[in-house]
């Protein structure tokens, strides 16, 4: 059952992301953080109020914050393991056990 074990690893991918969008948007909601989710979510999630079927999944999240909240930012998610990495001028917020940008 290859296929099957291939899919199962897919949709466990899937979920991750779903449970990361989740975690972070309470960590932002709860410190007061205005933010914006774009990238890939929001493309899918725009593109589901249409056609669910056309949907595609993304392998991460990202968010469109201010610069004068970024050290907010960083206080509200590292608590949920999420640490700062700064690659080519840009911010990027990493698994602390996995900081694979």
């Amino acid at each position: 059952m290859v296929v099957r074990s291939v899919f199962r690893r897919y949709v466990m991918a899937v979920d991750r992301v779903e449970r990361l969008l989740q975690k972070l948007t309470e960590a932002l909601n709860a410190a007061g953080v205005e933010y914006a989710i774009v990238g890939g979510n929001a493309i899918a999630a725009w593109i589901a109020t249409v056609d669910e079927a056309a949907t595609q999944a993304t392998k991460d999240v990202d968010v469109l914050i201010g610069r004068d909240d970024l050290a907010r930012v960083t206080e509200a998610l590292r608590p949920i393991d999420l640490v700062p990495v700064e690659v080519l001028g840009v911010t990027m917020f990493v698994d602390r056990r996995n900081p694979n940008p």
